[in-house]
């Protein structure tokens, strides 16, 4: 038996197949995204789109020699002045930096320092910054603080200012709100700073650092793997911030 298809029943067939690529497209792109929105997501919390788990362990998978720094920052005294430990008007955070390897792996990605800032207010990604560089008050030329440097600011205390939104940092809500960001960006900017030049000066040139860590792109982790509260991430014992010509520097 010979069955013929109409040219509109053709149309309607690939018009289907051509909306399901596009809804494949979708889910695996957000399934790769919200990945990202997360921080803080424990293992026993079961996500799933289109039937399959999503694991909110992107950082711990992509990042090299991921590293984690405490700070304080004051969000009503200058960095320029004392803060003690007691301080109300003073928060504990959690800077996280590492090398993205599949990011330098791509020939698609900048390999600019990127800025992630992550809210416990409002619990998920609220800030990001493809080239953080300017704001960090680092060098910008050429392909200084490249290599796919990552820089994960975590608000575990959740003092940052937020919009009504909670879309954004909104410093001007504050009374001290200038006070507070140059604070914040003083003192991130001082751990990314280290960070870079501690690894850099393993390497003869910036490009040796870059061509190291494209190695490992497309190396597997170990499994399981584990999330930035579960990870022994590395740290950094006797690093000591001082004033250096208007800003902060070990």
């Amino acid at each position: 038996i010979v069955q013929r298809h109409s040219d509109e029943e053709m149309d309607v067939d690939e018009e289907d197949v051509a909306e399901n690529v596009r809804v494949a497209e979708l889910l695996e792109e957000l399934k790769r995204d919200i990945s990202f929105m997360y921080l803080h997501i424990p293992d026993d919390f079961d996500f799933c789109i289109n039937g399959e788990s999503v694991w909110f362990k992107c950082w711990t998978e992509r990042l090299v020699e991921f590293s984690t720094f405490a700070v304080r920052v004051g969000k009503t005294r200058s960095w320029k002045e004392t803060i003690t430990d007691g301080d109300p008007n003073a928060y504990e955070l959690n800077v996280l930096v590492g090398f993205d390897r599949i990011r330098v792996s791509s020939k698609f990605s900048r390999n600019e320092a990127s800025l992630y800032i992550y809210s416990r207010q409002s619990g998920r990604l609220i800030k990001y910054e493809p080239d953080c560089r300017h704001e960090l008050n680092l060098q910008t030329g050429g392909t200084d603080f490249c290599s796919g440097l990552t820089v994960i600011l975590d608000d575990i205390r959740g003092r940052l200012p937020l919009n009504p939104s909670k879309q954004d940092i909104a410093f001007g809500e504050e009374s001290f709100g200038k006070v507070h960001k140059e604070n914040l960006f003083k003192w991130v900017g001082a751990v990314a700073h280290f960070y870079y030049y501690y690894h850099l000066a393993k390497f003869r040139t910036k490009k040796d650092l870059t061509n190291s860590i494209k190695k490992l792109g497309k190396s597997k982790c170990p499994q399981p793997l584990k999330s930035c509260d579960d990870a022994i991430l590395s740290t950094f014992e006797n690093v000591v911030f001082k004033n250096y010509h208007g800003t902060i520097r070990a």
